[in-house]
Formats: structure tokens, C-alpha cells, sequence
């Protein structure tokens, strides 16, 4: 499975001036890392909308592709992710590839309702969207 990867978000100005404000109302989630620890609690809380907004059009246009009316279906994720019990985070190391992208490599062990475990490694690329000011899985 591909993972996104992610880069540590750009500096903050040196100005007194507070950041523009987010349009999506989406939070900035910090660090590649805190990013991908935070999509994975969300999931375990079975927040899916705000989970599935952490993916990046061109993730979901390769893998959630698309209701008749153009928009992305987000029923399939939801469907997976129910099969899925609780995931833990064994471990997230990041390597920055640019001042807006990053691997992330994130060790899983996931609890699967059926009542099996399995242990994963996934690699994700990670971009960081400056428009939202956040980390995206690409």
C-alpha cells in the first residue's frame, strides 16, 4: 500500500502578523508525523469525514474515484475502515523530501473486527497543501 509521505511545514514568518486564517476550517496538524498519528486516532474514533478530508485529491482520485456525480465515494473507505477494530501506531518516522513533501513510513498493527492482528508497514507520500495549510496524504 502506498502512504503518503511528509516534509516538516514551512518556517513561520518573522512578521508580528497572526497566519491567515484557514478557509477550509480545517486545523494545521502539525508535523508529518503528529499528522500521521493524528489520522489514525481519528480513524480509531471512527471519524471518517474528517479523516477522508486528510487525503489528498489526487489520493482519492486514484483510489475513491468517483460517484456518478463527479463527487469522490467515501462509502468504500468506510466500509474498509469498519472492518477494522483498532489501529495502533507501533511507530511514524519521517523523511523530509522538499519544504512541502515527505515519506512517511508508519509501522501498523491493526485489530481486524474478525478478531486476527496484523502487522503492516505502509510508506505515504505526503504533501504539504500551503491553500489549507495543512499536511495531505498524496
Amino acid at each position: 500500500t502506498t502512504v503518503p509521505s511528509s516534509t516538516p511545514p514551512p518556517s513561520p514568518s518573522e512578521t508580528d502578523q497572526p497566519p491567515p486564517e484557514n478557509p477550509t476550517g480545517l486545523p494545521n496538524y502539525g508535523s508529518p508525523g503528529e499528522f500521521m498519528r493524528l489520522y489514525y486516532a481519528l480513524i480509531n474514533q471512527r471519524e471518517y469525514n474528517t479523516s477522508f478530508s486528510m487525503l489528498s485529491d489526487n489520493f482519492k482520485d486514484r483510489f475513491h474515484c468517483c460517484n456518478p456525480d463527479g463527487s469522490y465515494q467515501i462509502q468504500p473507505y468506510i466500509d474498509w475502515w469498519n472492518t477494522i477494530d483498532e489501529v495502533e501506531v507501533y511507530s511514524v518516522k519521517t523523511t523530509p523530501r522538499s519544504e512541502n513533501s515527505a515519506l512517511a513510513t508508519v509501522r501498523l498493527i491493526y485489530h481486524r473486527a474478525d478478531g486476527s492482528v496484523v502487522e503492516k508497514t505502509h510508506y505515504y507520500d505526503l504533501i504539504f497543501d500551503r491553500a489549507i495549510d495543512t499536511w495531505l496524504i498524496d
